[in-house]
């Protein structure tokens, strides 16, 4: 009887082991997935955002430009010189992510959201591709993966531990001191800019 006890002991400490050794090799996997998924995004955000760039006249979109009514702001600061380029490579970069989730689901948390979201920003940018007048509409909802990057930037450098190039510090008073992140800071500011000045002008 000790020696069948022994034996089972023995058979459910193995299975838990392989169990334990599974979920942690499984974890690995699925924490390698999304680091590539990561990478590959950091630079191929790099053509999409400076392409998007090159079509835009800044001074206008900057508000330099003595013309400030909303039209202009926006409609009327695309110049749509490099078009072709960007929009070839923005379906790159959406095709891409795709072909990447439904390959590597475990890349990201929802990947049917992710799939279903990219599904529809390039049925979107193909729409929008045959009207001339609207181009500049991709551009616009497009400047998002700038704060996008810095996103992924933040994740990626919190994750190896990497100390950011610059730490900007706010002194509030001898006790009180604010630290952040050149890739936060960026990122929140982008954010607001973005998602919050920008399209409020679009409006």
């Amino acid at each position: 009887d000790d020696n069948i006890k022994s034996i089972e002991q023995d058979n459910e400490l193995i299975s838990a082991t392989s169990v334990t050794i599974f979920e942690r090799q499984y974890k690995y996997y699925v924490e390698q997935n999304r680091e590539l998924r990561d990478f590959f995004n950091l630079m191929i955000l790099v053509p999409v955002i400076v392409m998007n760039m090159m079509n835009w006249n800044w001074d206008i979109l900057t508000g330099f430009s003595k013309r400030r009514t909303r039209n202009t702001i926006l409609n009327g600061a695309w110049t749509g010189e490099w078009f072709d380029e960007f929009w070839k490579i923005t379906c790159l970069y959406i095709i891409s992510n795709m072909l990447w989730v439904s390959v590597n689901p475990t890349s990201v948390k929802c990947s049917r959201t992710v799939f279903r979201l990219h599904i529809a920003t390039l049925i979107a940018i193909i729409l929008v591709y045959c009207y001339e007048d609207y181009h500049w509409y991709i551009g616009f909802l497009m400047s998002v993966e700038i704060n996008t990057w810095f996103l992924i930037a933040r994740r990626v450098l919190a994750k190896h531990g990497i100390p950011p190039i610059l730490i900007v510090r706010f002194p509030l008073s001898r006790r009180v001191l604010i630290r952040f992140q050149a890739t936060s800071l960026l990122f929140y500011s982008t954010w607001v800019y973005f998602r919050c000045v920008l399209y409020m002008r679009s409006i």
